[in-house]
């Protein structure tokens, strides 16, 4: 994402600024810290000028005007325009050239952290194409919206087609949860099955925690049987 080179042709403010937003756009979560305590410490409408003439500059990289995009999110100035810049930026195809990917998922990833649980569609629509480190951390912000959040994330599972659904249960690695996570996730799905509008989607969720339960089932009914056969010897401790 950084190119030191068109940073350094820049003024030594405009520098600062640039690597300030870098930093907050990161994924080093102490470095956001630090980044977000920096932004916070100029006035708001003078960092929020400065990074409106940054984001014009013609000779700026494209991360650098998504990075300035998601500071500007993050300070609820003009919210639905930078919003909407990140994720046109995510959802550009092909998506295979777009290097900036797993970055750009990452950054809606802390905007729905941050409560805008309209963007988990985006991610959700992303999920068909992931792979790799991407879908690792797709797999990551869908368990923790659907432990934490799980009302939110059944109804915006309500807005995109079965087979979108059917690429975000794959991400959802339920044996990664405390159980006591699955079994608070359990009860509200069980409750949510009479709800006519998100009825059908907790039916999916509870189906895919029942394939889970099934299989460890399985797993233990032939661990106790490989340790009761005394010519295994200890091979059930392999399992």
């Amino acid at each position: 994402m950084v190119n030191s080179t068109e940073l350094q042709r820049k003024s030594s403010h405009d520098r600062e600024i640039i690597s300030i937003v870098r930093s907050f756009a990161t994924s080093d979560a102490s470095k956001q810290g630090t980044a977000w305590t920096a932004l916070r410490a100029y006035h708001r409408d003078e960092i929020i000028g400065e990074l409106r003439r940054l984001q014009n500059d013609e000779t700026i990289s494209e991360a650098d005007r998504i990075a300035i995009a998601f500071a500007l999110c993050n300070m609820d100035f003009d919210y639905s325009v930078h919003r909407q810049l990140i994720v046109t930026g995510l959802e550009t195809e092909p998506h295979y050239k777009n290097p900036l990917a797993d970055w750009e998922a990452g950054l809606i990833g802390r905007l729905i952290d941050r409560g805008d649980k309209d963007l988990l569609p985006v991610l959700f629509r992303a999920s068909q194409w992931s792979d790799g480190a991407m879908a690792e951390d797709l797999s990551n912000i869908f368990e923790q919206e659907l432990v934490k959040n799980p009302e939110s994330f059944v109804v915006q599972l309500t807005n995109v087609p079965s087979g979108v659904r059917k690429s975000v249960y794959r991400l959802i690695e339920y044996k990664r949860l405390p159980t006591k996570d699955v079994e608070k996730l359990k009860s509200y799905l069980s409750s949510a099955l009479s709800d006519s509008g998100k009825g059908h989607i907790a039916r999916e969720l509870l189906m895919k925690l029942g394939q889970l339960n099934l299989l460890g089932s399985q797993f233990l009914k032939h661990k106790h049987q490989l340790a009761g056969d005394g010519s295994v010897g200890h091979a059930a401790d392999d399992l």
